[in-house]
This record gives C-alpha cells, sequence and structure tokens, in this order.
C-alpha cells in the first residue's frame, strides 16, 4: 500500500527486534553433541581399551596347574586438542550510531557475537562429518574419522585398525537406495546386547527415501501427532516442539530416531550410539579468554534461536581497540575434539 506524503512525514518505520538469518542451515549433529560437551583432561585425551580378549583360562581336573601366564590385551588410545577461532569484528562508527539511534531496535555488539558464533557453529557442523585431516590435520575429528573400518583412516588414536581389528566401526556399501534391510544389517552388527544405536543421521535424499518406505505408518502417526522432534538432550512429541523446546523432524527405525542434517555427506546414513561418543571441550585457563555459551540468541533469529545451550570448550577475547582502526576486535576460539573409544559401536552406509 502506497501512504501520503502527509503520514511519510510524520511516521517512522519500525524495524523488527531481531536480525532474520536466512543464510545458516540445520545443524544436528553439532547442536546435539557439543550441545551435551564432556570436560577435557590433560595435555591428551587418553584412554586405556581392550583390544583382544585374554587367552587364559579353562577347565580343570584334579591336581591340575592353573594357567599363570599373563595376557597383553590393552592399548592406549590417544587424542590431541585442536582449536577453531572466530573473529568478531566491531567497526567503531557503526556501534557509535547505533547507540545514539533511540529507534535502533539491535544491539550491534550482540548481534555481531551471535552472527560470528552462529557462522561458526555452521562451520564446525560440517568439519564435524570429516576425517580431521582438512587444513593440515587441524580440523576436529569427525564420523568419517570415527566410523570408518580402515579402508580411509587407517590409524585411529595412534592404533592402527588393521593390528587391533575391534577399533573398526561397522561399514557397509549399497547400491541404489535405502532399504530396510541394509539398515538392519548395519545396526545389527553395532548392537552388542542392550548397547545400542541412539540416533541415526542422514542427509535429505536418504532420509525422504526412508519416510516413502514407511509412507502409510508416517502418513498415520503425522496426522495425528505431528513428527516428533529431536532436540539437543531428548526426543520430544510434536506438541512439545510448539511450546518452543525446538528440534528436529524424526522417523523412526527399530525405535530409534532418524533425522536429516544439512551437514551430514552425501550419500551417507551414520548410526551413532552416543555412550560411546562425545564432544570434550577444553576451558581457556588464560586471563584474557572468558568462557561463553553458543545458542539461544537475543539478537538473531534462526536454527540457534532456541538452542539452550550446554556446550563446553567454548571461549572469548573480549573486545580488543584495532591499534590502527577506529575498530574493536575479538576472538571466539572453541578447544576440544570429538572422540569415541569405541568406534565399534557406530554404523555408516556409503550409498551409491
Amino acid at each position: 500500500m502506497d501512504f501520503s506524503t502527509n503520514v511519510q512525514a510524520f511516521t517512522q518505520t519500525k524495524l523488527a527486534p531481531k536480525a532474520v538469518d536466512t543464510i545458516l542451515s540445520g545443524n544436528v549433529l553439532a547442536t546435539r553433541l557439543i550441545g551435551n560437551a564432556q570436560p577435557w583432561r590433560g595435555r591428551k585425551m587418553d584412554k586405556t581399551v581392550i583390544v583382544t580378549k585374554q587367552a587364559n583360562g579353562g577347565s580343570f581336573g584334579s591336581m591340575d596347574t592353573f594357567s599363570t601366564n599373563k595376557s597383553d590385551t590393552k592399548r592406549r588410545l590417544s587424542f590431541d586438542i585442536r582449536g577453531y577461532e572466530i573473529p568478531v569484528v566491531i567497526d567503531g562508527t557503526e556501534r557509535d550510531v547505533t547507540a545514539a539511534d533511540e529507534q535502533a531496535a539491535l544491539d550491534l555488539v550482540i548481534e555481531a557475537m551471535e552472527e560470528a558464533a552462529n557462522a561458526g557453529m555452521d562451520d564446525i557442523g560440517t568439519i564435524l562429518y570429516g576425517d580431521g585431516t582438512g587444513n593440515s590435520s587441524k580440523d576436529f575429528l569427525g564420523l568419517a574419522a570415527i566410523i570408518d573400518d580402515g579402508g580411509e583412516v587407517a590409524t585411529y588414536g595412534g592404533l592402527a585398525r588393521g593390528t587391533y581389528p575391534s577399533l573398526k566401526a561397522n561399514e557397509y556399501d549399497v547400491t541404489g537406495a535405502v532399504t530396510l534391510a541394509a539398515m538392519a544389517t548395519a545396526m545389527s552388527a553395532a548392537e552388542k546386547g542392550s548397547d545400542k544405536t541412539t540416533l541415526i543421521v542422514t542427509d535429505d535424499t536418504r532420509f525422504n527415501q526412508y519416510e516413502t518406505l514407511l509412507q502409510a505408518t508416517v502418513a498415520s502417526n503425522v496426522t495425528a501427532d505431528g513428527y516428533k522432534q529431536v532436540t539437543r538432550n531428548s526426543v520430544v512429541p510434536s506438541i512439545s516442539a510448539l511450546k518452543g523446546d525446538l528440534g528436529f523432524n524424526a522417523l523412526f527405525f527399530r525405535g530409534v530416531p532418524i533425522v536429516a542434517d544439512d551437514k551430514c555427506t552425501s550419500g551417507k546414513m551414520w548410526g551413532i550410539n552416543e555412550r560411546h561418543i562425545a564432544w570434550y571441550g577444553l576451558k581457556s585457563a588464560s586471563k584474557k579468554y572468558s568462557p561463553i555459551q553458543i545458542g539461544g540468541n537475543k539478537q538473531i533469529d534462526g536454527v540457534y534461536s532456541d538452542v539452550p545451550s550446554k556446550n563446553m570448550g567454548f571461549n572469548f577475547s573480549g573486545l580488543i581497540d584495532s591499534i590502527n582502526q577506529y575498530a574493536e576486535v575479538g576472538h571466539i576460539i572453541l578447544l576440544g575434539n570429538l572422540i569415541s573409544f569405541n568406534p565399534n559401536r557406530h554404523w555408516t552406509i556409503n550409498f551409491s
């Protein structure tokens, strides 16, 4: 609608109180793993693992000599700390003008920090699907390193998977579309008693293919209840999601939620046992850096707006005056790594 010049002269436009993020996409894996971080301990994250069954022991008869040979069954997995930095840059003039404008809807500094943190999380979401060799092996370890049978990532945590087969994950190649049989085979291989897969992530194409296999069931359930939602730390009914518990649409296979992640490697389906994988985050000991939370945005409306953060490893330097510019610069850093001490409890399917 066009207004007269009188109306335009005596009225002002109203700027919405949040900037809307139209760029960043869904980031299921990073949100869930980093949002449930564990603390980093020591110079490296090491853990002793049993890589073979001890060979001694057995039945005996009267006066038989017991076996006393010592079995060499243990080795140490070792993982290094890695980091990611995100710059926060504040133009001094823009800050001053915004502060002087009574109609300004955004806090420029908070918005800049949120925008930088969101962009960083978006990039980290992609890294967490990789093999950790990016940027001269400075990238965090990702699913491609953890959930591998040794064909691409032969050494894991300092140990050769060819020498210690128990460090191999369950990997399968499938030609064509998603099938229930292929998923059942992969999931069964990774299950040991009650120790089962807790989350399946895949790309949109494979998610849609799986939905097609269950079309009658999906149509009935969604009509009644809507999609259930996978959140940072749980699975909730759709009605709960409508009340503000933001999550990602989930289907189910053998009771395990399946979600489509925009960051997921194309053509892959990953079965994750979250009891055996975690983001280990490190708090900076520098007096110049303070731990911060990512998510629950106040100034930007997007995929991270309603993510209640319990993340660990994010640290902020504070804003420092630039030496030769009218500006302030700070850095958000993330310290830690993605680690599984038992890769054999996970699985992946490569579709072609």
